[in-house]
Parts: structure tokens; sequence; C-alpha cells
């Protein structure tokens, strides 16, 4: 199985679906010279599904759709195939979500 972990990661556009919890995660890392000029930039943005009802809980609690928080997500990915769309999708399920 496929882990996945975002370490002091944005998060952004929580999206409440009754039973899940939907959101978009930004991570961002620069890497610095010595001099202090800019080597290399990286930026990731992808959608996580909150399915775990005390971390749904959780969610509703502390995250709205307007605001950007903070954050150290884990989780497992799993893929599902569309036949309407005949395409692959990547899913993230979260395990475990601290505010940092």
């Amino acid at each position: 199985m496929n882990t996945f972990t975002y370490t002091e990661s944005i998060l952004k556009g929580v999206r409440d679906y009754q039973s899940i919890i939907k959101g978009t995660v930004v991570d961002r890392k620069t890497e610095v010279l010595p001099d202090g000029k800019t080597k290399s930039k990286f930026v990731a943005s992808r959608q996580v599904t909150i399915t775990d009802p005390i971390l749904v809980d959780f969610a509703r609690q502390n995250f709205n759709a307007t605001s950007e928080y903070l954050v150290t997500i884990t989780g497992y990915e799993t893929s599902t195939y569309s036949e309407k769309n005949q395409k692959w999708y990547e899913n993230k399920i979260v395990t475990d979500i601290a505010l940092v």
C-alpha cells in the first residue's frame, strides 16, 4: 500500500459532503543555496479525502471552506477507474491530521 505524508503543508478549500470531507493540500518546498539564492522550488497540490468519522468530526470543528490551515497529514493512496470517463483517478485517504 502506498502512503503519503505532507508535513507543515497548507490545507484549503475544505468541503463537507455529509459523510466525508474533501480538501486540497498544497505542499511547498524551497531549496536555498548558502549564498541565499533559490536553487529550486517544488509545489504539489493534491486533493485529499477524510472518511474516518473521528477525523470528519475534527475537520468540521476546526476547518471551513474559506480559510487556509497549516497541517501535517498522513494517509494512504488508492486508485479508482471510471468506466464513464475511461480514466484512472488517484485517491488520497487521510488517516491522521494535526494542526501545526
